[in-house]
């Protein structure tokens, strides 16, 4: 979830153009000194999206994991709004919103340790809302090991799988609603699939019949998806 982008060209609010990697050089903060640049960039980024016209609400919390994990020094998952997209040397708006305001953000935020955030907020028709932020330093994906998420990643693998899924976070929380849409095989095919998808962490069982996509996997799973269609 690709163009790429002339980063001495302007892009509109609503392109998703990946980043040009090299950013200007920022000073190396202080490890003390994240947690409170990080509390600064939320407050910056409740404020434009004020200015955008949004009402982000209150956060259905994901897991906690603010306490970061070896090796990383970012802040963990954390409730926000708002997501992040961009290039470099971007300018204001006419309406004096920085299309890159997330991405220049965090620039300003972890200077030269250099990060990845994912994060975003949905409210969903049944009443579920959708706040989430992860992210980490460099220095942590640098020493993590890619073959760690294959098993996650092959849960959604396959088209009938990913179809499903998106049946279940469109409203078909059971298997009769997902064997009634004809699309998805048998009813043993069916369970199959949703097992699969439930051992991966991608559905959950809030009740027995019912399945859903756990809130706190909404905005990853949604992040996976743009992020394979450019």
């Amino acid at each position: 979830m690709t163009d790429h982008q002339d980063p001495a060209q302007t892009p509109s609010p609503g392109d998703g153009q990946p980043a040009d990697a090299h950013g200007p050089a920022g000073n190396h903060p202080p490890a003390d000194d994240l947690a409170a640049r990080l509390t600064a960039l939320e407050e910056q980024v409740s404020s434009l999206v004020a200015a955008l016209g949004t009402e982000p609400g209150t956060a259905a919390r994901a897991p906690d994991l603010a306490d970061p994990l070896p090796g990383d020094t970012s802040a963990g998952a954390q409730p926000t709004s708002g997501s992040a997209r961009g290039s470099t040397g971007a300018q204001p708006t006419a309406g004096g919103v920085d299309p890159f305001w997330a991405l220049n953000g965090l620039k300003d935020t972890l200077g030269d340790l250099g990060g990845v955030v994912f994060a975003g907020y949905l409210r969903k028709p049944d009443g579920r809302r959708a706040d989430w932020q992860y992210g980490r330093t460099a220095a942590h994906i640098e020493a993590a090991d890619f073959a760690d998420s294959a098993a996650a990643l092959a849960a959604l693998a396959s088209p009938v799988r990913l179809a499903l899924i998106q049946a279940v976070y469109d409203g078909a929380h059971s298997v009769a609603d997902l064997v009634e849409s004809g699309d998805f095989g048998t009813t043993g095919q069916i369970y199959h699939h949703v097992n699969q998808l439930a051992a991966a962490g991608w559905l959950e069982s809030p009740r027995r019949g019912r399945w859903t996509v756990p809130v706190e996997r909404i905005i990853p799973l949604l992040t996976i998806i743009l992020a394979t269609q450019g």
